[in-house]
């Protein structure tokens, strides 16, 4: 019988014929590998973890902070006299030392207003001397000799004033400083009191950090902390500091207070107010104990409000501590919960006060996709 022109023969498989092909099947299974169950759990499998090892804490901490420079003060000059600005001999930027002169008006009416003044108080002693005779004579009241006695002390403050007025129309530094603004240009008319310049006081540089509070308690005479300012310009060099002022005004969200620090301004770096720089503060603190430990913050893992659980043998088991880290089995690599009681903590390091021993190693990234038995071993950069 003939098949259908572009139709394929259907081939019938006997249930005897099947039942000869299931053992060669299964053979080839056994050969070609490890069966399902025997094959690599995610248990078995070392991850690579950043790790670090707890050091002994030396009773010192050291905390690093943001900071900016300041200047001692920041001041506007201005005349108090008016007149016409006939020198600016400064430039913005400009260092300037104390008593330099930054600025003068045309004191050509001033001078003569002083001449005026030592002209009239010339006379009014003339006239004075004349009545002193006089009187003694009787030949002038002794009203008159007042009157001319008054009128020298006029004649004399009005010299002093005159004399003032012609001092005031020029400007010195108070201080050393730094010229960070003009405001007026030259051959412009001024009045008394218009702002001329800005200048800022560098006599020394200022430092300033916001603080926090558990900090600031701790310190007491006795007990200051070393003091350092880093600039990030200025690799591998610190500048120590010394206490200047602390706002006691804390910071209502941050719970920090403003301290200022000064050091002396270097000769050979040009460090200007506004510049950023990071506070380094060394401090040491009492009854620590000697077994304490210092490890990295990022071992750190906060413990979770829950409900006691019931283990196999009946007993409640409850979390202890506000954290615990993952501690590293030296032999085996397998991570275990460590419950730890911590004492002071930075942005960096944290110390251990319990729960953790000098020279034993944690996990200190990745701490929150652990879990009890998990082996790892160190990360390595390739």
């Amino acid at each position: 019988m003939s098949t259908r022109s572009g139709r394929r023969p259907r081939v019938h498989l006997s249930v005897a014929a099947l039942a000869l092909l299931l053992p060669l099947v299964s053979a080839g299974c056994d050969e070609a590998g490890t069966p399902a169950a025997e094959a690599t759990t995610p248990d078995d499998i070392v991850r690579p973890a950043k790790m670090a090892t707890a050091q002994p804490a030396l009773g010192i901490e050291v905390h690093e902070f943001p900071a900016r420079t300041e200047a001692v003060q920041e001041v506007d000059l201005s005349f108090r006299v008016p007149g016409l600005l006939s020198r600016l001999p400064i430039t913005e930027g400009e260092l300037v030392l104390a008593g330099a002169l930054v600025a003068a008006l045309d004191d050509t009416d001033f001078a003569l207003a002083l001449r005026e003044a030592e002209v009239s108080l010339k006379g009014a002693r003339q006239d004075f001397e004349r009545k002193r005779e006089l009187v003694n004579r009787n030949v002038v009241s002794r009203q008159a000799f007042d009157d001319a006695q008054t009128a020298v002390d006029l004649a004399e403050v009005a010299v002093d004033k005159a004399r003032q007025d012609l001092d005031y129309t020029r400007l010195e530094a108070p201080f050393d400083a730094i010229i960070s603004r003009r405001l007026v240009e030259s051959f412009t008319n001024v009045q008394s009191g218009q702002q001329i310049m800005r200048l800022q006081d560098v006599s020394e540089i200022r430092v300033v950090a916001d603080i926090p509070e558990h900090l600031v308690a701790r310190h007491y005479e006795g007990n200051e902390p070393k003091v350092e300012a880093i600039f990030p310009f200025l690799a591998g060099r610190s500048f120590p500091m010394a206490f200047r002022e602390i706002s006691t005004d804390a910071n209502d969200v941050a719970q920090t207070y403003r301290i200022e620090f000064g050091m002396p301004r270097p000769e050979d770096v040009n460090i200007l107010p506004g510049m950023t720089a990071t506070v380094r503060a060394t401090v040491s603190f009492r009854g620590l104990r000697q077994d304490a430990v210092r490890i990295p913050a990022g071992a750190l893992v906060p413990v979770r409000p829950r409900r006691a659980d019931t283990n196999e043998a009946g007993a409640e088991e409850t979390a202890t501590g506000d954290f615990f880290v993952w501690a590293v089995d030296a032999a085996s690599g397998a991570v275990a919960r460590r419950p730890v009681e911590i004492g002071h903590m930075d942005n960096r390091m944290v110390t251990v006060l319990s729960g953790l021993a000098a020279g034993e190693t944690v996990v200190t990234a990745g701490v929150h996709h652990l879990r009890d038995g998990m082996r790892v071993k160190p990360l390595t950069s390739e």
